[in-house]
């Protein structure tokens, strides 16, 4: 693929008059010096980034979110392996949806969670459900995609 494309695809999009990107996950850290680029040159457009590390562009809001309970440590492999190496491989197998909300289970049993983030882009292709047992399940890129819409038709 020409590495062009992309370059010339958004700005494209400015000159049409758009004037909101949403860049989700890693993607935000790569385009980082493109985003910066676009900025400078187009004061009016807006780019929602969600991201684990700053991008270090001029104007950036950084939003922590602190104290959220997470699961135990053995899980935390347990999701991180599956996630590698099922479900970015295109693997969606009943045993490890069935694990995962036991992992919900237990997380609202020891620590009274309120709502589980999903927070991969694969993760709500095996937890398809909003709710599991009365825990919310949170699919971080509907509601980043929803969030996006409704800002650039308001």
């Amino acid at each position: 693929m020409d590495a062009s494309r992309p370059l010339a695809e958004l700005e494209h999009a400015v000159q049409a008059g758009f004037q909101a990107f949403f860049v989700t996950g890693q993607a935000g850290a790569v385009l980082h010096r493109l985003l910066e680029r676009l900025l400078q040159h187009c004061p009016r457009l807006k780019i929602m980034v969600t991201s684990r590390v700053r991008l270090g562009v001029a104007m950036e809001w950084l939003l922590p979110v602190a104290g959220m309970p997470c699961p135990e440590p053995e899980d935390q492999e347990y999701i991180h392996d599956k996630y590698m190496n099922e479900l970015v491989v295109g693997k969606f197998l009943r045993e490890t949806r069935s694990r995962l909300l036991g992992i919900v289970d237990k997380l609202r049993a020891a620590r009274n969670i309120d709502a589980v983030i999903l927070a991969g882009t694969e993760l709500p292709l095996v937890l398809r459900d909003r709710v599991h047992n009365g825990v919310p399940i949170l699919d971080t890129m509907r509601i980043h995609v929803e969030a996006a819409i409704a800002e650039m038709f308001s």
